[in-house]
């Protein structure tokens, strides 16, 4: 998480390997979080785009294409705890985050 002044910025990379009936699934996801915190919450928008490694195609980046509004609110003045709320085109959640840094 980067804060700088009251504009959060908080990238991220993630891998994930699935196995099934119909194989191994590859997925890597590149995203961000971008915010403008008052107090201890933030508001903002995520954006994330995800593809299979083992078969990229620039296609893959904009099929995956995720973005959402985005509300966070952080437990401690480290930004190392918070929970997060989202809302999106087909789904809404919330959910515990931490950094472990």
């Amino acid at each position: 998480t980067i804060i700088v002044r009251d504009f959060l910025l908080d990238p991220r990379v993630s891998y994930l390997l699935q196995t099934g009936e119909n194989g191994v699934k590859h997925t890597l996801s590149f995203g961000a979080t971008l915010g403008y915190q008052v107090d201890n919450v933030i508001i903002g928008a995520d954006v994330e785009s995800s593809f299979d490694p083992s078969n990229p195609k620039s296609e893959q980046l904009e099929k995956g294409l995720k973005y959402q509004l985005m509300l966070r609110v952080d437990l401690d003045s480290q930004h190392k705890n918070w929970i997060q709320a989202y809302v999106g085109k087909d789904a809404a959640g919330i959910g515990f985050r931490s950094n472990f840094k």
